[in-house]
């Protein structure tokens, strides 16, 4: 061990950094977990207790959720280190940081099998500084564990193409298989890893065709996508983002076309025979993918804004530094720059894993700024930028007088505004304080009235108030949870059906008695509130925002 890590002596302090920036204060940065991490901590907390699914799906290939299939290899894994610590929600998000510490190594590996030790060594350190991945390994998001799969798969593949050993084969195709596993645009990504495959840097063609062993494995990179496939809800995730089932898209057509032949039309008029060539859904479709495909390989995306969602990115920053533009440049010149055979074969391969990143996400609405589902596109701008680093190390070190403390000042101001100001622009988006709020009923008795009006919080309560795992199987899978509240109690929501626990806001604040149950503690917003002077003159807040805003007030109507 010691003549290891002193031969790696680089890669384990960057080891190490990495683990320190993805592990720091995890459960505090964010400052909570938000209704899909705790959907992910409840369905983790069914399985460990049954065995099944919060739906009662018994060792599930998808996790079935209340608006979603949940991918299942991020849960059981989740499910083991809940197991192992004893702490689901540290789980949660401890897996996406430990497979963001393993995308550090994996990149160094495929980087190092590709270019040599320097590249690999500059490509962990951009990974490890790149706000995209930095932000997601913090996050209970599976596209950690996606990137490190993918990457390792692909280092194993280049071990097999270099040495023809099966076991690397087997290793590349079981790691690339999983991936429809673990998150829902993988399954289309896959579509396109035969040919990522077939053109791999460092083989032929011609040669792969004829490779027996490589075309079974190709062929069996698709039975996990078959097997969820046939077991149903494989594309049900897809069906609902896709720019395929968009409702709105025939209004939007019969609109533009009947702009094309101006106002007082009369109806039943016609479409103009130019209007219907190019204003029909296909023509839309195709460019809504144009426009999402440049969306993500656009500067403002990658290096002015980013992701405009605030679990994704911080605000003002986008999803590289921008010191990182000037190296994937240079990379880019550097591959263009190869004229030998085998160096056209990695340009080609490149060109193929861009594509394979970011097609998936640009069938979907809103994919072109969404940092998720195009997370792999930084695979091959990693590799390039670390490329480019390579070659000013190595070509120009003058350089290096100025790009360093550039690299250097940009990345402690990413790390400093994440610690600082990010907390206190995104604390609503992580749905802070509703584990407050569930945590101090238990210990009211009478109706207890929590508002809807912030995010649903029937996830939360299900998981923070020790809910019967098997009573809640058997409720949900019944539809028979969530029950429509009486008329009379002046709250619009639903109740759970056993328990005096509402789900509601005041439907009618400006009545005279606006809080119709008895004895009950209602928590509220101070939109909530109903509209008599006194609610606002008494000192009620029982949760604040880390910014120290109110946001939940306790009345109790005795």
């Amino acid at each position: 061990m010691p003549k290891f890590i002193k031969a790696n002596f680089v890669l384990v302090c960057l080891l190490i950094f990495a683990s320190f920036t993805r592990l720091w204060s995890l459960q505090n940065y964010p400052p909570s977990l938000f209704s899909d991490e705790v959907d992910v901590a409840l369905q983790v907390k069914s399985f460990l207790a049954t065995g099944r699914d919060y739906y009662g799906n018994f060792l599930p290939l998808q996790f079935h959720s209340f608006s979603d299939v949940r991918t299942a290899i991020p849960i059981y894994l989740t499910a083991i280190l809940g197991k192992v610590i004893g702490n689901i929600e540290l789980a949660v998000r401890l897996e996406p940081a430990i497979m963001g510490i393993l995308g550090v190594l994996a990149i160094y590996l495929l980087a190092k099998s590709f270019f040599g030790k320097t590249t690999g060594l500059l490509a962990a350190l951009l990974l490890t500084l790149t706000p995209w991945h930095f932000t997601y390994s913090r996050v209970g998001f599976e596209v950690t564990t996606l990137f490190a799969f993918f990457v390792f798969g692909l280092y194993f593949l280049k071990n097999y193409f270099a040495s023809q050993k099966d076991l690397f084969l087997v290793l590349g195709i079981l790691l690339l298989s999983l991936t429809p596993l673990i998150y829902s645009t993988a399954k289309l990504a896959l579509l396109f890893l035969p040919f990522l495959t077939l053109f791999f840097p460092g083989t032929t063609f011609s040669k792969n065709l004829k490779n027996r062993n490589l075309l079974i494995g190709l062929a069996l990179l698709f039975l996990p996508l078959a097997i969820i496939t046939l077991s149903g809800g494989a594309t049900s995730r897809f069906n609902y983002i896709s720019i395929f089932t968009d409702p709105t898209t025939p209004t939007e057509i019969n609109v533009v076309r009947k702009a094309d032949q101006g106002e007082d039309l009369p109806v039943g008029t016609k479409p103009l025979i130019m209007s219907q060539v190019f204003r029909n859904k296909y023509v839309v479709y195709g460019q809504r993918i144009s426009t999402n495909l440049f969306g993500l390989l656009s500067n403002n995306f990658l290096f002015v804004k980013g992701d405009l969602n605030l679990r994704h990115a911080l605000p003002d920053w986008g999803m590289l530094l921008k010191t990182e533009s000037i190296f994937i440049l240079i990379g880019i010149y550097f591959l263009i720059q190869r004229e030998e055979k085998k160096q056209k074969h990695l340009l080609l391969f490149f060109g193929f894993l861009i594509i394979l990143s970011i097609f998936p996400g640009s069938l979907t609405r809103d994919g072109g700024g969404h940092a998720t589902r195009s997370f792999l596109l930084l695979v091959p701008l990693t590799l390039l930028a670390a490329l480019g680093a390579e070659t000013v190390v190595k070509q120009a070190r003058y350089l290096l007088i100025l790009f360093l403390p550039l690299l250097i000042f940009e990345s402690a101001f990413y790390f400093f505004d994440y610690a600082h100001r990010y907390v206190f622009l995104s604390q609503r988006q992580w749905h802070f304080g509703l584990k407050e709020i569930i945590l101090g009923t238990k210990t009211k008795t009478g109706p207890v009235v929590i508002t809807n009006s912030y995010e649903p919080p029937v996830i939360f309560y299900l998981y923070y108030s020790g809910y019967p795992v098997k009573e809640m199987q058997s409720l949900i899978r019944d539809d028979k949870l969530l029950v429509t509240i009486p008329t009379g109690a002046n709250l619009s929501g639903r109740k759970i059906t056993d328990r005096e626990v509402y789900f509601a806001s005041i439907d009618n604040r400006n009545d005279k008695e606006p809080l119709k149950l008895k004895p009950a503690t209602y928590y509220l917003m101070k939109s909530d509130l109903p509209k008599h002077e006194d609610y606002f003159k008494l000192d009620r807040v029982v949760v604040k925002l880390p910014s120290g805003e109110p946001l939940f007030y306790e009345i109790k109507n005795l």
